[in-house]
């Protein structure tokens, strides 16, 4: 593998726990609290924030009282607060490890910018330490490859490499620029699915820190 210079992360999948899992959680919320989710407006909205958009559009549809929602709200904070210590331990300091040792950093999300540093910041990290960061602010989103364009004006492709978690969202479109991918696998999307889409077996890892401890001794 050529010498990179650039690492990109996808943030939820990577970083932050896969919207899979978050769309999970809110909805055993929702029913933790006697609901029904309404996965219409779940799915059309999925990539705002849950507690700012879509949690009142919910309200609004299925005439939830000030109670029920309070009580989706307080038990949904509490899954997450204790999902994100468990996936953030150690991953603060792998992150600066990577910066100290002199690889330049950077994001693809497709939240927007207005959520983005709240994200970063309940696992412990500051927006300012990716040098690149691609939102879905100017409306392009994963998959199309186009997202990667910012980060090839500054780095060969062959200096990159995307850290992922999805073969559709971010296999594909990375492939299409030619910059290197490494899968981080799940339930969802096992080794064996990103093997047979032709990942070499030493860019498949666990985790995103398990792919850092990698990457860090080659």
């Amino acid at each position: 593998m050529s010498k990179k210079k650039l690492i990109l992360f996808n943030l939820n999948g990577s970083l932050l726990m896969s919207n899979d899992r978050v769309i999970m959680f809110w909805c055993d919320a929702i029913r933790n609290t006697g609901l029904q989710p309404n996965y219409g407006i779940i799915f059309q909205k999925f990539n705002e924030s849950f507690e700012e958009t879509i949690i009142p559009l919910l309200v609004e549809a299925g005439s939830w009282t000030d109670l029920q929602t309070q009580r989706v709200i307080e038990h949904a904070k509490k899954i997450f607060h204790d999902e994100n210590i468990s996936c953030s331990v150690g991953l603060t300091a792998k992150i600066k490890a990577l910066k100290t040792a002199g690889y330049t950093l950077g994001i693809i999300t497709s939240q927007s910018s207005k959520y983005l540093a709240k994200s970063l910041l309940n696992i412990g990290l500051n927006k300012d330490i990716f040098t690149i960061v691609k939102t879905s602010d100017d409306g392009i989103k994963k998959p199309d490859p186009r997202v990667f364009d910012s980060a090839l004006e500054l780095f060969k492709a062959e200096e990159i490499i995307f850290v992922g978690n999805c073969p559709h969202q971010d296999l594909a479109p990375v492939s299409k620029r030619g910059i290197s991918f490494a899968a981080i696998t799940s339930k969802s999307n096992p080794k064996a699915l990103f093997a047979a889409l032709g990942v070499a077996d030493e860019l498949i890892y666990k985790s995103v820190i398990e792919f850092i401890d990698d990457f860090l001794q080659k």
